[in-house]
C-alpha cells in the first residue's frame, strides 16, 4: 500500500457483486464500501458471502504516516471446517460450522507486515460438529481403541459438543488463552502460539478420556509447522517408555 497516494485525494466507492463465478475461496457475493478523506481510508462494509458462511467487517487505515497504521475487525460466521481441513484418505476428519472474530491493529504497508507486528485478539468457536472417532480417541492417546480404529479404517464419528480457541495477539504472535475441544469421548485442552509473521504454529494438545480405558498412553499431541501444512505428532520418547512399562 502506497500511503502517499492516499493523501492526495478524497472520495467514496461502493462495489457490489451479486454473483461471483468459480474461484478457489468459493466466494458467491461481495459488498464493499470505502470512504477516503484526509489520508484516512475507511472500508465499511467489507462483506464476502461464501457457498456456506459469511465474512463481515471493517478496516480503518491511517495513511498520514510514512508506514500506514491499520485497525481491522472481522467476524466469520457459519464457515465449514471441511473447507479448511482437507480430507485424509477420502475421509473428512472433522466437520462443523465455525464462528470467529479477529480484532487487530498495527503498522504495515502490506497485509504480511501488518500481521507480523499486530496486537489485539483472535477467537474461533465451534458450537457443534463431528470428528472421526479414531481421531477423537487419539486426542486422549487411547492405544487400545484409537489406533485400532485408524488401522481398521473405522469411519464412525464422535460428536463435538463445543470447541473454543481464544488468542491474545502481541508483536505478531498469537498466544492461546483458552483452547478447549469437548467431544463425547475426550475433553482436550491446548496451549501454544501462532506466529503471524512467519505463518507458523506451535500448539500442544492434551486429552483427557471420559471413559475408563484398558490401555492409555499419557503424552501430548504436537501441531507444528506452516499454517498451510502443519505436522501432527506425539512425543515418541514418552510413548515408548510407557509402552515398555
Amino acid at each position: 500500500l502506497q500511503a502517499q497516494r492516499l493523501r492526495t485525494m478524497d472520495g467514496t466507492l461502493t462495489y457490489r457483486a451479486a454473483e461471483v463465478k468459480a474461484n478457489d475461496l468459493d466466494v458467491r457475493r461481495v459488498n464493499l464500501g470505502a470512504t477516503l478523506e484526509a489520508g484516512i481510508l475507511n472500508l465499511d462494509p467489507v462483506s464476502f458471502v461464501f457457498n456456506r458462511g459469511e465474512l463481515n467487517g471493517t478496516v480503518r487505515i491511517n495513511a498520514n504516516r510514512d508506514v500506514p497504521y491499520s485497525a481491522v475487525d472481522f467476524r466469520l460466521s457459519g464457515y465449514p471446517l471441511e473447507s479448511v481441513i482437507p480430507a485424509r484418505g477420502g475421509t473428512q476428519p472433522i466437520t462443523g460450522r465455525v464462528l470467529g472474530r479477529a480484532k487487530l491493529e498495527g503498522s504495515g504497508a502490506s497485509i504480511h507486515d501488518f500481521a507480523a507486528g499486530s496486537k489485539g485478539s483472535m477467537s474461533v468457536v465451534l458450537p457443534q460438529g463431528e470428528m472421526r472417532a479414531a481421531f477423537a480417541e487419539l486426542l486422549g492417546i487411547n492405544a487400545s481403541a484409537g489406533l485400532l480404529k485408524l488401522l481398521s479404517g473405522d469411519q464412525s464419528t464422535s460428536q463435538i459438543r463445543c470447541g473454543v480457541a481464544d488468542f491474545t495477539v502481541a508483536g505478531g504472535t498469537a498466544t492461546a488463552r483458552t483452547f478447549v475441544l469437548d467431544t463425547d469421548v475426550v475433553l482436550a485442552t491446548g496451549r501454544g502460539s501462532i506466529d503471524l509473521g512467519a505463518e507458523t504454529l506451535d500448539l500442544t494438545i492434551d486429552g483427557e478420556s471420559k471413559k475408563p480405558r484398558l490401555l492409555r498412553l499419557w503424552t501430548p499431541i504436537h501441531v507444528r509447522g506452516p499454517l498451510t501444512a502443519p505436522s501432527v505428532g506425539v512425543d515418541t520418547g514418552q510413548v515408548v517408555a510407557q509402552a515398555g512399562v
